[in-house]
């Protein structure tokens, strides 16, 4: 990509040579109309693409994404706090307050004829898409100014709101709305830690220990051990540790980070105060 506007330009020069009747000092003159004439043009040295950058290409050319879908990508970090998936909002009663969600698109920024209380006019509406589906969603005045720079096309949020069943598709009306860094900070209740014997170390363990002090919060840490039955080889036992209160965690993306290098993503889970709820709105 960072070639093309090299070649381009190659190429047009090349083009305007041709019209204007130059010949190639070095080359065959009698195959200067053949289309197989190679212009060499050096490929500069650069990164690769990160994935979310291959994705926004493949959506900017294609019109769609076609390596995978950037709710894939984020799928076990929204459904851990999500209470609701689209497709079930019509089953709730108008009011039901929710959470949902997924991926912002078709944006339509507008303006009430009488302002907010506090005089705000600018609200927007847009679509939330999830794995089930898609719901229009409000943002009125009040909202809109305090949290409406969160509203981006192809964002990943998590949205809180109410069921709005005034219409003929169950729309919601936003209260609040959520990147997924704020969500892990704001609504992690419990981060759970595996330790397995033989497959962690005395040093595995200081090491989380030190991240969990290097990133104080008020998230309760919990520690699970997994060993073998000293009585009983083909057995194994498993002890629930839970930690003082000085060792609670703050859950931004950083310190998860830092556990993933430490024991890999698999040894720890981060469990979300936010429940799933059934049909009908209660919890299950």
């Amino acid at each position: 990509m960072l070639a093309v506007e090299r070649a381009v330009q190659s190429a047009a020069s090349r083009h305007r040579d041709r019209m204007r009747g130059q010949k190639n000092l070095f080359g065959d003159d009698a195959d200067s109309d053949d289309e197989t004439v190679n212009d060499s043009v050096a490929l500069p040295e650069s990164p690769d693409w990160t994935h979310s950058q291959k994705l926004a290409f493949e959506k900017e050319v294609f019109g769609f994404y076609l390596t995978s879908h950037p709710l894939t990508e984020f799928a076990d970090q929204l459904n851990k706090h999500v209470g609701h998936t689209t497709n079930e909002l019509a089953e709730l009663d108008d009011g039901t307050e929710v959470f949902v969600g997924g991926m912002i698109s078709s944006i339509k920024r507008a303006s009430t004829k009488k302002p907010s209380r506090n005089g705000h006019t600018k609200y927007v509406n847009f679509d939330l898409e999830d794995a089930k589906g898609i719901v229009r969603c409000i943002m009125w005045p009040e909202d809109f100014a305090k949290k409406g720079d969160l509203v981006e096309t192809e964002a990943i949020r998590l949205i809180k709101g109410k069921v709005d069943r005034r219409g003929r598709e169950p729309n919601v009306v936003i209260n609040n709305i959520y990147t997924l860094e704020h969500a892990d900070r704001e609504f992690t209740r419990q981060v759970a830690v595996k330790f397995q014997r033989g497959l962690h170390s005395e040093q595995d363990i200081t090491r989380v220990r030190d991240i969990i002090r290097q990133y104080p919060g008020r998230t309760e840490v919990v520690l699970i051990v997994d060993t073998i039955d000293p009585d009983d080889a083909q057995h194994r036992l498993r002890y629930l540790l839970t930690t003082p209160s000085d060792l609670r965690v703050s859950c931004g993306s950083e310190m998860q980070a830092a556990l993933n290098q430490a024991i890999g993503r698999a040894h720890f889970e981060l469990h979300s105060s936010i429940s799933r709820k059934n049909g009908n709105g209660h919890r299950a």
